[in-house]
C-alpha cells in the first residue's frame, strides 16, 4: 500500500512537470449595438486548431500552449465583421468581444410569389423570419 502511494505521488510529479503551461482565454461575444449574446459563433487562434464556439449564453473557452502567446485571437459570425486580437494584448482573464453587424448582399436573386417560403418561415418586408428566432440574413432590394 505503501509503494502504491509513493507511485501515485511519482507519476503525479512526473505530469506536472511534463504538462505544458496553457494560456486560458475565457469571455463572452455579443452584437455590438444591442449587447445580446450570439450564441454558435466561432473563436479561434488564427492559423492553429485551437477552436471553440460560443454557447447559447454568448459565453467560450479556449485552452492554448504558451508557445501560441503571439497568436492572434479571432472571433466571427456569419453576418458580423471578423474581430482580431493579438493573445499579447489580452490583459485580462475575461474578455468581452462586440461584435459589429455587416449585411450580406445577395446579388441576382429573384423571390417571386411561385416561391414556396419553407414551413416555419414568414416572409416579411425584406426580412425571412423563422417562426423559432429571427434570422441575421437580411435581403436588400
Amino acid at each position: 500500500m505503501k509503494t502504491l502511494g509513493i507511485l501515485i505521488a511519482i507519476l503525479t510529479l512526473f505530469s506536472a512537470s511534463t504538462a505544458p503551461n496553457c494560456i486560458t482565454v475565457r469571455g463572452r461575444v455579443v452584437d455590438a449595438d444591442s449587447g445580446d449574446p450570439l450564441i454558435y459563433c466561432n473563436v479561434y487562434l488564427e492559423g492553429t486548431e485551437y477552436v471553440a464556439q460560443t454557447d447559447e449564453d454568448g459565453t467560450f473557452l479556449v485552452r492554448v500552449p504558451d508557445s501560441y502567446n503571439n497568436s492572434v485571437l479571432v472571433a466571427w459570425s456569419e453576418g458580423y465583421d471578423k474581430f482580431y486580437m493579438p493573445l499579447s494584448k489580452l490583459n485580462e482573464e475575461y474578455v468581452i468581444i462586440k461584435l459589429k453587424e455587416t449585411p450580406i448582399w445577395i446579388r441576382n436573386t429573384e423571390i417571386n410569389s411561385e416561391s414556396q417560403i419553407p414551413q416555419g418561415y414568414a416572409f416579411t418586408n425584406r426580412t425571412i423570419i423563422s417562426l423559432k428566432r429571427k434570422s441575421r440574413f437580411r435581403i436588400f432590394f
